[in-house]
């Protein structure tokens, strides 16, 4: 490696340059010319030894310059303000790009660039509203049978119930049933078995509580599109 390029490495490891920045640094100091600063950060570039970063809020675009493996300030914002907002959503749904935005105080177009940008990394989507309600409504069931299966209780029929759950559901879905399990217990449905009175049956499943309520509608807005017990029939004894 050339030291002109070394020196722009040292330079990138304080953090991300603007392109002026780098100019008055390097070329009005005389360490370089301008067109070989452009050489060595296409070349640098190119070998994934740095990366650049286009800020299209900006007008012109801004263009920035960082280490490969470094994150600039807006990044790690954007991230700790997705891990925030799935808190408190209870990890029922991904925070849409205009909350992401609100809460690192930048524009929307400015935000869903980096957030696109960094979804293969933290696992983030797009979703439209029926969609999310699905995969919460799925999640928080199989967080049921997941916390039930961890208590070691023996009951064939439940049992089998949680089995079914565990088979059809996708890797995402148990990943956030794991989470929501983990970290909001209290919001976790109560697996029960079946019942018998004098003059009822009631089927088991799983029982949504108050905080399971509770929790859907501060998240969603909206009414549970599933009735308070899930798996529950009450067939009268005549």
């Amino acid at each position: 490696m050339l030291d002109r390029e070394q020196i722009i490495l040292d330079i990138l490891k304080d953090g991300e340059k603007r392109w002026k920045e780098l100019v008055r640094l390097l070329v009005s100091s005389g360490k370089m010319s301008r067109a070989t600063l452009s050489l060595n950060l296409q070349k640098l570039e190119k070998e994934g030894k740095i990366r650049r970063v286009m800020d299209q809020s900006k007008k012109p675009p801004l263009v920035l310059y960082m280490l490969s493996g470094f994150e600039s300030m807006l990044e790690r914002k954007v991230k700790e303000a997705v891990d925030e907002l799935r808190g408190e959503f209870f990890f029922l749904r991904e925070p849409t790009v205009k909350e992401v935005a609100s809460r690192v105080g930048e524009l929307p177009e400015k935000v869903r660039e980096i957030l696109y940008n960094l979804a293969p990394k933290i696992g983030w989507k797009e979703q439209e509203k029926d969609e999310a309600e699905k995969e919460a409504e799925n999640a928080i069931n199989l967080a049921g049978w997941l916390k039930w299966l961890k208590k070691g209780e023996q009951n064939s029929e439940l049992a089998k119930m949680a089995e079914d759950s565990l088979q059809t559901a996708s890797g995402h879905i148990i990943e956030m049933a794991k989470r929501i399990l983990e970290n909001f217990p209290q919001i976790v449905p109560e697996a029960e078995p079946s019942s018998s009175g004098p003059h009822h049956f009631v089927e088991g499943g799983l029982e949504w509580k108050d905080e399971t309520l509770k929790a859907w509608r501060r998240v969603f807005k909206s009414e549970p599109p599933v009735p308070r017990r899930v798996g529950f029939w009450v067939i009268p004894r005549s």
